[in-house]
This record gives structure tokens, C-alpha cells and sequence, in this order.
């Protein structure tokens, strides 16, 4: 058994740990079920929004959010139809869910709890789920 030092079993911890996190904590992108987009693309009168109002967790677990917002990557693919962004951070799910209802907010990542809690509580029609965001 060999001896390794305090900074590689602290890197390995905390690899597993953003590791379980990754696994337990999956986030989804899901919209509200309102405006043109709910009617589908390319929907009689559908228009580009002239921004999109994103919620997210400014926390680690929601990782694909913040970098997506902190590299540009979010507000360059939204670049191309002349849509804007303003990203909303959010405490808690429920909150971010709160905002989706309201109308306050277009779309958020959101837990899976949130997400279908919100979603069996309506009915299906206070949200739909567009993608997931991270996965494995």
C-alpha cells in the first residue's frame, strides 16, 4: 500500500463528491408554458421574443448554467435570432417555479424535484421540460 499525500485524497474527495452530486443533482432546462413558445416552433404568430428571461441556481449544481452565462455561450446561440438575455438567479426550486407560473421568467434550470412536482401539481400545463442539462 503506497502513501500519498493530503492534496491528492483531498482532490479524489472532492472529485467524488462533485461526482455524486452530478448523479443525484441532475438539472433540466424547462419552460414555461405561455407565450409563442408554447406553441411550438414555427407556430402561427409565433415571433422571436426580444429576450429571454432564463432563471438558474447560482451554485455548483447547476454548473451548465453558470458556464454557459459566464463564458457567453448561452447569450452567443441566442445571438443568432436576434434574441437577448437576461438571466434571473434564483435561492430555491420552488421560487425559480414560482417565477416560471407568474410569467416573470421564460425558462430555468431546475432540479428534478422542482421540475416534477410543478409539473403532477398542474396537471401538465404549468411547464414542459426541454432538455436536460447535464447527465451520467
Amino acid at each position: 500500500m503506497t502513501r500519498r499525500g493530503l492534496g491528492a485524497q483531498l482532490g479524489e474527495l472532492v472529485a467524488g463528491v462533485a461526482v455524486a452530486a452530478a448523479i443525484v443533482i441532475v438539472p433540466v432546462v424547462v419552460g414555461s408554458v405561455g407565450r409563442a413558445a408554447a406553441e411550438g416552433p414555427g407556430a402561427a404568430g409565433a415571433t422571436d421574443a426580444a429576450a429571454l428571461r432564463l432563471g438558474y441556481f447560482a451554485n455548483v449544481t447547476h454548473l451548465p448554467a453558470l458556464v454557459g452565462l459566464e463564458t457567453g455561450l448561452l447569450a452567443d446561440e441566442l445571438g443568432e435570432v436576434s434574441t437577448g438575455l437576461e438571466p434571473q438567479a434564483f435561492a430555491a426550486g420552488p421560487a425559480a417555479v414560482e417565477a416560471l407560473s407568474a410569467g416573470a421568467i421564460d425558462a430555468a434550470y431546475l432540479g428534478p424535484s422542482p421540475a416534477i412536482n410543478s409539473f403532477v401539481q398542474s396537471g401538465g400545463t404549468s411547464l414542459r421540460i426541454v432538455a436536460g442539462a447535464v447527465g451520467g
